[in-house]
């Protein structure tokens, strides 16, 4: 696999002087003027580039289980319990504890709709984490766009990382054994729900046990239609991939109490305002 040589602090230095660019992106797209323009340089976006202070281990708090949770295996090979929908959250967010083998996990994709917290209690994962913003759907890197520069971050017990929309993203599973963690995906409103993509991509179980092999006709659904669902999905790690490094990020204090104050906010859905 290639690498890049570019130093940590020539990155760090990247990062704050894309600043601006990443502020007029922002701006085009809540205008929805960004149809057509070129992926923007949107390394920072996550808060990390302006702290180098140690975050302590993510400790995940009781999370109240949704009646009968839905049980859904995943043709990159999770094995997902959503624990929580837009039901019981009042749309803020999707939450699924997902159970990955050696090996699996999904390859670099990009999301349009949701934004995404990626929790690491066991560590175990090497997670993809790329610098550029893909503002449309219709934008897919490699085909109508540039490819990406992506980070290869090895994940530790307690970690936690933020993938936001239009932005690439993606995890495998680097062990010899399988590994728990958490997706969060925010929000999840019917018109933006990626429950409903695992749904018609996935197979329902009614239990996690003994899974079946997973349908190859699900794992070509499982790209063919992202689009339907504001994802670009692709189909080999280097479709999206121009190069990597293995800098590493660091975890970000701000997301992760964003992270916690979300999660012990949203009571069972009853008494949910706008």
């Amino acid at each position: 696999m290639r690498t890049s040589t570019v130093s940590k602090t020539t990155r760090a230095a990247t990062w704050a002087a894309s600043a601006p660019t990443r502020a007029a992106a922002a701006a085009l797209v809540g205008l929805g003027l960004c149809g057509a323009a070129p992926a923007v340089q949107a390394q920072g976006m996550d808060h990390a580039a302006a702290s180098t202070e140690a975050v302590p281990p993510f400790v995940m708090p009781p999370v109240k289980e949704d009646p009968n949770p839905l049980i859904i295996q995943g043709p990159a090979g999770e094995i997902f319990r959503f624990v929580r929908t837009g039901a019981s959250t009042c749309g803020r967010y999707l939450m699924a504890r997902a159970t990955i083998p050696p090996g699996a996990g999904p390859i670099p994709h990009v999301h349009h709709w949701t934004d995404e917290f990626f929790v690491f209690p066991e560590g175990g994962f090497t997670l993809f984490l790329g610098t550029q913003l893909y503002p449309t759907v219709l934008q897919e890197p490699g085909r109508n766009a540039p490819k990406d520069h992506i980070a290869l971050i090895q994940t530790k017990p307690g970690d936690v990382f933020y993938g936001p929309r239009f932005m690439i993203h993606g995890l495998i599973n680097n062990t010899q054994v399988s590994h728990d963690m958490y997706y969060i995906w925010m929000p999840d409103v019917p018109a933006a729900s990626i429950l409903n993509y695992f749904k018609t991509v996935g197979t329902v179980l009614s239990s996690p046990d003994n899974p079946p092999p997973i349908d190859p006709v699900s794992k070509i659904r499982f790209v063919t239609e992202a689009t339907l669902f504001g994802i670009n999905q692709s189909s080999d790690f280097f479709q999206y991939v121009a190069d990597t490094d293995t800098d590493g990020r660091p975890m970000d204090a701000f997301r992760n109490k964003q992270l916690m104050d979300m999660l012990t906010s949203v009571g069972d859905g009853s008494n949910c305002t706008k």
